[in-house]
């Protein structure tokens, strides 16, 4: 498999599987809803988020992009979710839409994909979640289809193949972590941008952490810069590293230059986004437009004391 221009591993596409479709799934919840489904465990929005829920799952769910407004969480198995009647399977659905829950889905989204005649009875409405019966009625090659759609959306593809040999041993001698990265991906949410950098520099044990702004900067203080900061005025060196700040000065990004205006990134820490060999242009014209314009920030001839 080959999505966005990078290799999927078996191992690591069993894994995506089972963030997809879970068994157990939080459905966020209203006041008014909630009085109407069986009196199941329900949980505030602040227990949700102090009760240790897996990263990939928040990715799955994008919960972090659920409004405010619902003020109650219940989780549910497809057979707790298959006893409620139409209409408050149908609200329920609706609701999560609404809210801004990700992964319900249309049979019209997905029609493109795979054969929706075969998940139709189990659509309340035309809506359904990707429980794991529903995902087993797909074929291989429609599971294949549904989560390359997810990677490849909004993403540009690798370059990593744009290199030669003779680049890559260039590269090895400033980034030797660099050529291993490039162009794969993780079973697990949690490695991000950060980690991609301070792992293509070879630090242990760091690329498949959520690495913060805090540390990161600490990392950053522990070389020497034979230049100092300066904002983009020229293409980047083999090496430098490349930071994006917010108003406040707050790092938002960080790509590292593998020099002939390529750079080596990952744009968020979810489990289907790559780490990714782009252009220098193409990345700081996706970044300007997510609105970090002029705050990119170059750090010149980094060497490890």
């Amino acid at each position: 498999m080959i999505f966005a221009g990078c290799p999927v591993d078996e191992s690591v596409f069993t894994a995506w599987q089972r963030h997809w479709a879970p068994p157990s799934q939080p459905f966020f919840v209203s006041d008014a809803l909630l009085k109407r489904l069986p009196p199941w465990p329900r949980f505030t929005r602040r227990e949700f988020g102090e009760s240790g829920v897996a990263l990939s799952l928040h990715d799955t769910f994008t919960t972090y992009r659920v409004s405010d407004d619902p003020p109650w969480v219940v989780w549910l198995t497809y057979e707790a979710f298959s006893n409620l009647s139409h209409n408050e399977q149908f609200d329920l659905l609706g609701e999560q839409r609404t809210f801004g829950r990700a992964g319900v889905v249309h049979l019209d989204e997905v029609a493109d994909q795979v054969e929706v005649n075969g998940i139709a009875e189990l659509a309340t409405g035309g809506l359904f979640v990707w429980w794991p019966k529903l995902w087993g009625l797909l074929h291989a090659s429609e599971q294949e289809r549904v989560l390359q759609k997810l990677v490849e959306a909004d993403r540009l593809p690798c370059r990593r193949d744009e290199l030669s040999a003779q680049d890559w041993h260039r590269i090895a001698a400033r980034l030797p972590g660099a050529r291993e990265l490039a162009g794969s991906f993780l079973p697990e949410s949690g490695g991000n941008c950060l980690a991609t950098v301070m792992a293509a520099f070879g630090a242990p044990a760091v690329a498949e952490r959520w690495v913060h702004p805090e540390p990161f900067g600490r990392w950053l203080g522990s070389f020497t810069l034979s230049g100092s900061a300066r904002t983009v005025l020229a293409p980047p060196n083999l090496g430098d590293v490349l930071v994006w700040r917010d108003q406040n000065a707050r790092i938002q990004h960080a790509a590292v230059s593998l020099g002939e205006g390529f750079v080596l990134h990952k744009e968020a820490q979810c489990w289907h986004v790559p780490r990714q060999v782009v252009s220098l242009k193409d990345a700081l014209s996706r970044w300007r437009d997510d609105g970090y314009p002029s705050l990119y920030t170059p750090l010149k001839g980094l060497v490890l004391r």
